[in-house]
């Protein structure tokens, strides 16, 4: 059997046990400079579907390229979707690395059962 004795704070905060964070930190990284990189796609393509919508009455644009960037912009959006998602996942992920004790105290085998004779300290010498 295992039995909790209490410790000090300093000992308590020991207790805790951290998983390689730089792994995640790396992906996170790397899927925040992804999203970037998906928002400046976005509002370049904004800006041309932007432009390109006042110029369809006057026929000065073909339909076909109006709708074309549209679609792109469109995917852009999914694609930013699912980035925006895996940062999210990487952040989980890192949260998880941390390993902390719900409470303060150690962990230890249990070196006395019911019905020992136990003695406190220094008691055994007369």
């Amino acid at each position: 059997m295992v039995v909790a004795a209490p410790l000090t704070r300093e000992l308590a905060e020991t207790f805790d046990f951290t998983i390689a964070e730089r792994p995640h930190a790396i992906v996170r990284d790397q899927v925040k400079a992804e999203v970037a990189k998906v928002v400046a796609e976005m509002r370049e393509l904004e800006s041309e579907v932007a432009r390109y919508r006042p110029l369809l009455p006057k026929m000065m644009v073909i339909q076909e390229q109006y709708e074309i960037l549209s679609v792109e912009r469109d995917g852009a959006e999914a694609v930013l979707d699912k980035a925006t998602a895996a940062v999210a996942l990487v952040e989980l992920d890192q949260e998880f690395c941390r390993v902390a004790s719900p409470r303060s105290g150690r962990v230890r085998p249990r070196e006395a059962d019911v019905g020992d004779l136990v003695l406190g300290s220094g008691s055994g010498k007369r």
